[in-house]
C-alpha cells in the first residue's frame, strides 16, 4: 500500500522579503503583522527570518543615530546638538531644577525692565516716582 503524502509548499524567502522583514522590525511592527503581510505563519517567520527579527531594531537605531550624529556635527544642526546633549550626555534645560530629595519645581523669571524709570513705574510708591522724575528732569536741563 502506497503512502499518501500531503503536498506541502516549501517556503523559501527572497532577498526582498528579508529586506522587508528587517525594515518592518526596525519600524517596531509586531511579528504577527509581519507574518500576515508575508502571508506566512509566525513559526515560519521565526524559522526563516531569525536574523532579521533579531537585528532589525538594532540596524534602525544605528542608522538614526548615525544620521543624528552627522546632522549635529557635519551640518551644525542645533536641534540635533541639543537633543544629543540632553539624551546622550544627560544635560537638562536650565528652566527646571531638580533635587533628589524633593519634587521638581520651576522658577519664574520676570521679563527684563527697561531702565530705572520703568522699574519705578511698576514697583515704587507714587510719591517716590514723582520725586525721581523731578530729579531726572533737573539733571537733563
Amino acid at each position: 500500500m502506497a503512502r499518501r503524502f500531503q503536498s506541502k509548499k516549501l517556503f523559501k524567502p527572497t532577498d526582498e522579503q528579508r529586506r522587508q522583514v528587517l525594515m518592518m522590525t526596525g519600524f517596531g511592527i509586531i511579528q504577527d503583522d509581519i507574518a500576515t503581510s508575508l502571508n506566512i505563519t509566525k513559526p515560519t517567520l521565526h524559522k526563516h527570518f531569525r536574523r532579521e527579527l533579531d537585528t532589525g531594531m538594532i540596524e534602525a537605531n544605528v542608522r538614526v543615530a548615525k544620521a543624528l550624529y552627522e546632522n549635529a556635527t557635519r551640518h551644525n544642526n542645533t536641534t540635533a546638538q541639543i537633543w544629543w546633549t540632553k539624551a546622550r550626555m544627560g544635560w537638562k534645560g536650565t528652566d527646571v531644577l531638580e533635587s533628589p530629595n524633593q519634587q521638581p519645581f520651576a522658577i519664574f523669571v520676570p521679563t527684563p525692565i527697561d531702565g530705572t524709570n520703568e522699574w519705578l513705574r511698576q514697583h515704587a510708591p507714587v510719591n517716590v516716582l514723582i520725586e525721581h522724575e523731578t530729579t531726572n528732569d533737573r539733571q537733563d536741563e
